[in-house]
């Protein structure tokens, strides 16, 4: 806290240098408005992500600003800043809702201590069906019932957390579970040490696993130590980190085939756009980001199958039935546990299961 605080008062007094600045013809920067040479107003955001320039997520910014910046006739302009660049990431919240950064891009996880329906945002362990396809995930999260989650969600992070949110996009399957032991079977998972967050720590700790949390910067190590046994992440920690070389064993299916990070708007920087503004943004977000990220992951799985034989390690087909057994497990022990914590969780967790009844196997 008393980090963002210091920070925020060196933007004050930026800003006055950036009045001036705007003063002398040239545009405000981000979050202020700006002149065109025709008098048009430019509106600029800074949006920070939790992750690095070489993340997938943050690499797919690129189409999507660009087509809010053409649609709007460069007078909405998005700048984006990796993770930590402008607040550490764990304060990106509280960042947005104080207008330290106009946008954040994150996941829910982050914010469970706050807003605990952000368990239900990232995803619960097989809360999201339809690999290879972006159709249920967005039937579940934006159609079902009037798009009855979203709703939840967008009540939730304004009442709860001060910021807009845009939506929730998929980083596809979840966990990609990176071992150094081969693990088929539910029995395989008792006794090891695992990398975990959130609502998966509390399954895997329901399968005989001890869950613990590691950050991403020091797996490899803790890998290659035997600090831990396994580990979860997004798919492009195998190849992307390397830790295929310290974790031979990679796992599929995953046990949700979807998870997703999430956009969040400083209040008052969405309310002031225009409502034509608006419609962009949110029709580039659907349209642009959310195919292009899905894109990215779908090809680095693509990845990992060809290069197998080249880097000697190990893709273990977990049995299908294996992997129901394991949503089972969560649905019964881990759901309930989450819809305890608030209103907003009880019910999300129970539009949830409605649409599980309907269109779950």
């Amino acid at each position: 806290m008393k980090r963002l605080l210091t920070f925020l008062f060196v933007v004050l007094m930026l800003t006055g240098l950036i009045f001036i600045c705007a003063g002398c013809g040239q545009n405000g920067d981000s979050g202020r408005e700006g002149k065109a040479a025709d008098g048009a107003k430019i509106i600029t955001w800074r949006l920070q992500s939790a992750y690095g320039e070489s993340d997938l997520e943050y690499m797919a910014f690129k189409p999507f600003v660009e087509a809010v910046k053409e649609k709007t006739g460069g007078r909405l302009i998005i700048n984006t800043f990796p993770g930590g660049t402008i607040v550490p990431e764990e304060e990106q919240l509280e960042a947005c809702a104080l207008g330290a950064v106009d946008a954040a891009h994150a996941l829910g996880g982050y914010w469970r201590g706050k807003i605990p329906v952000g368990d239900v945002d990232l995803g619960l362990p097989g809360q999201y069906l339809g690999f290879r396809t972006l159709d249920k995930l967005n039937d579940l999260l934006y159609e079902f019932e009037d798009g009855g989650l979203a709703a939840i969600l967008r009540e939730a992070y304004e009442k709860q957390g001060n910021v807009f949110y845009l939506g929730s996009h998929s980083f596809h399957s979840y966990p990609v579970i990176i071992s150094t032991v081969p693990i088929a079977t539910i029995e395989d998972f008792k006794g090891l040490i695992i990398r975990a967050t959130g609502s998966y720590a509390d399954l895997f700790n329901e399968l005989g696993a001890s869950a613990t949390f590691v950050p991403g910067g020091e797996i490899y190590t803790a890998l290659q130590l035997g600090t831990l046994d396994a580990a979860t992440w997004s798919v492009e920690g195998f190849l992307g980190y390397s830790w295929y070389e310290v974790a031979p064993y990679i796992m599929t299916p995953c046990i949700s085939d979807h998870n997703v990070s999430h956009i969040l708007i400083n209040l008052n920087a969405w309310r002031s756009l225009p409502d034509d503004f608006k419609e962009i943004v949110l029709e580039a977000y659907r349209e642009v980001y959310m195919p292009k990220v899905f894109e990215l992951y779908e090809a680095e799985w693509e990845k990992i199958i060809e290069k197998q034989g080249e880097l000697h390690y190990k893709i273990i087909e977990i049995p299908e039935e294996t992997i129901w057994e394991i949503r089972k497990i969560a649905r019964e022990k881990v759901w309930p546990k989450i819809a305890q914590k608030d209103d907003y969780t009880r019910r999300a967790v129970e539009l949830v299961e409605r649409w599980h009844n309907l269109n779950a196997p």
